[in-house]
């Protein structure tokens, strides 16, 4: 399944909505389970073959910033985010050929600064 969350303002509503997304998928587990089926949910962006997807962000910035300026600021925020608050994955290659953790799920995917596919 796939959840999507309203835009917020504050990263504390950020967080409550993530909250809620999850305890929606945990209850339509447990509805599904009632009738006898078993199922699994994993909140993650990446299947382990090879694949990406999900988590998308959008950000507010005024027209009149210089799109050099955006990335000269945002660059350095998003190679740390998974630092600071990030969920990593067990695997290593976007295969997970070999074992091992990576702080970020999406680490193997980048392939360029900015483009249409970052």
């Amino acid at each position: 399944p796939e959840y999507s969350s309203p835009e917020t303002a504050t990263p504390r509503e950020a967080v409550l909505w993530d909250r809620a997304g999850e305890l929606i998928a945990r209850r339509g587990i447990e509805l599904l389970r009632e009738g006898g089926r078993e199922f699994a949910i994993y909140k993650n962006n990446v299947d382990g073959k090879g694949a990406a997807y999900g988590s998308h962000e959008n950000y507010l910035v005024d027209r009149a910033l210089p799109f050099t300026e955006i990335i000269r600021y945002l660059t350095p925020f998003f190679v740390t985010r998974p630092i600071l608050c990030g969920t990593g994955r067990v695997g290593l290659g976007p295969r997970s050929e070999q074992p091992g953790f990576q702080i970020s799920q999406r680490a193997d995917y980048v392939e360029n600064d900015v483009g249409l596919e970052t």
